[in-house]
């Protein structure tokens, strides 16, 4: 099967090279003609023409938002204006509906017609690989470590890590400043209640947990109470991140010389094994396995709940665009919950840290269609130096927010919902004064303080994150194999001690022996020193 796929994949692969940028359409004309009326020299030696004043270079840029405003025009209004007055270039932006495969599938059919935008993004780290693989993507290595440009001063190291391929870099990430994002919260009135300790180890954790559910933490008499809450599994746990981390269940290993996934060690069944117990004794509510975003926050409002974990803000309206209304309780956590720690490592009761495969949001991809590559990478220069970032922050100056004698203060509303779209890459550095500064200007200084204590709180997993692309690896199920096994055990319909043997030896009969051998060999020649150098 490796070698059939192999085959085809490498067929795909010239069919799409001869084909990617043959097509005559909307979009390749369009690229052309904003090359012809900025001067744009191609690609054998040539440079971008520097912005000009009347003079714009125009770059189109598509994108998969996630609830697309149709109260004002995505050309028409005052971000694109103010771009192109401070940095000389329009943005023509585009979104061709829907969200997720409705996209992909849009992308896919410009890319095969030879007709895709000048940028796209994408957040899916193997389609990026995949079309780097297949000849569709400039390599932006080049540029970013050009001393033509200024990127390398603005954009922390490790966003490059999960679009590195050996020396060639396939995408410009969005980096996000509050991409280490999770913490714990617990409900301060009923550890008052009980009279209980702010727990630390893992079992301090159970206690506590135990107590919010059976001995009536809210003094209604009842029993109706649950010590946890989480919203449906991920891949890598989700909100009970905190707790897979305790038990240092979630990072990649290097166990015999070989590269390990977590969910085939001890610790990953010692993680499930304690989940498990929660589950059990109903300390964790066991529906949370059905649970999506709305209906995690719905439960929250009930007040039935004594510990979760969640995003540093605990306000999902920036990441899911929900009304005013549906926020649990916006950026100002109520007196009742409070932050804590992380339970401390099981193995040595050092502070445990959530391991992270990427601090991005998603990936801007430069076609390499129209030799655009120049002009593109000059604008996204200028989206991470101080000026685009504060754009990216605060909004349009003058219009949406004013800097006096050292505070910002907000004049009115954004707009369109996906304001910062238009400042498309981002450099999510937190390491100064000035974007705690900014921050203020839209959350309340507890909140900062909250982000800054879950990006303590974790750390990159940079082997994963930077892990070879293989056409071959997603035809296998292991994935799949690892989340229906999770599951079954948390919920009791697994048996942790007769049925681990068995799981582990599937999850390596079905694909799993392949993935171990083909990220050792990269590991053990160059892969270390990559690893290493990011770290």
């Amino acid at each position: 099967m490796k070698a059939v796929s192999r085959f085809l994949i490498l067929a795909l692969a010239a069919g799409l090279a001869l084909t990617a940028c043959g097509g005559s359409g909307d979009s390749a004309g369009s690229a052309q003609s904003a090359q012809g009326e900025t001067g744009t020299e191609d690609s054998s030696g040539g440079e971008a023409a520097a912005p000009q004043d009347g003079e714009p270079i125009e770059i189109r840029f598509m994108f998969d938002l996630n609830v697309p405003d149709q109260s004002v025009s995505l050309q028409d209004n005052r971000y694109v204006d103010y771009i192109q007055e401070a940095s000389g270039y329009k943005v023509v932006m585009e979104s061709p509906g829907g969200t997720g495969s409705a996209y992909n599938e849009k992308l896919n059919v410009l890319l095969a017609a030879g007709n895709p935008p000048d940028v796209f993004q994408i957040s899916v780290r193997n389609d990026i690989m995949r079309y780097g693989y297949e000849g569709m993507l400039e390599d932006l290595a080049p540029y970013i470590y050009s001393d033509e440009y200024k990127i390398t001063e603005y954009m922390p190291e490790g966003a490059w890590a999960p679009v590195t391929s050996g020396e060639n870099i396939w995408a410009f990430p969005y980096n996000r400043q509050d991409a280490m994002n999770q913490t714990m919260y617990v409900r301060r009135d009923w550890m008052e209640n009980l009279n209980l300790e702010v727990p630390k180890t893992i079992e301090e954790f159970y206690e506590v947990l135990r107590a919010f559910t059976h001995d009536d933490p809210d003094g209604n008499g009842e029993d109706d109470t649950f010590g946890l809450i989480s919203e449906m599994l991920k891949s890598d746990f989700g909100y009970l991140r905190p707790f897979a981390a305790a038990y240092d269940a979630i990072e990649y290993k290097i166990i015999d010389g070989k590269v390990i996934p977590p969910e085939v060690t001890e610790e990953y069944r010692d993680c499930l094994r304690f989940l498990n117990r929660l589950a059990t004794e109903n300390i964790l509510d066991k529906e949370f396995i059905t649970y999506n975003t709305q209906m995690h926050v719905d439960r929250l409002k009930t007040n039935k709940y004594g510990m979760t974990g969640e995003f540093w803000h605990f306000d999902h309206s920036p990441e899911y665009l929900m009304p005013d209304e549906s926020r649990p309780f916006g950026n100002k956590v109520p007196d009742t919950w409070m932050t804590i720690d992380f339970p401390l490592r099981v193995a040595d009761g050092q502070p445990s840290k959530i391991a992270y495969t990427t601090t991005n949001r998603h990936y801007l991809c430069v076609s390499k269609c129209y030799d655009r590559v120049k002009d593109v990478m000059g604008f996204f220069e200028w989206c991470i130096s101080e000026e685009g970032t504060k754009l990216n922050y605060l909004g349009v100056p003058g219009i949406e927010y004013t800097e006096e004698n050292g505070e910002i203060k907000p004049l009115e509303e954004k707009v369109i919902t996906q304001w910062n779209y238009f400042t498309p890459v981002k450099q999510g550095n937190f390491r100064e004064d000035k974007e705690k500064f900014w921050m203020s200007a839209g959350y309340d200084s507890e909140a900062v303080k909250r982000l800054e204590h879950a990006i303590a709180s974790g750390k990159m997993d940079y082997i994963q994150a930077m892990l070879p692309f293989d056409p071959d690896l997603p035809l296998f199920n292991t994935d799949k194999i690892r989340n229906e096994y999770r599951e079954k055990a948390i919920l009791g319909n697994a048996d942790l001690e007769a049925d681990w043997d068995n799981y582990v030896a599937n999850w390596y009969a079905s694909g799993g022996q392949q993935v171990v051998d083909f990220y050792t060999d990269w590991y053990n020649s160059g892969g270390k020193e990559m690893v290493e150098a990011m770290g």
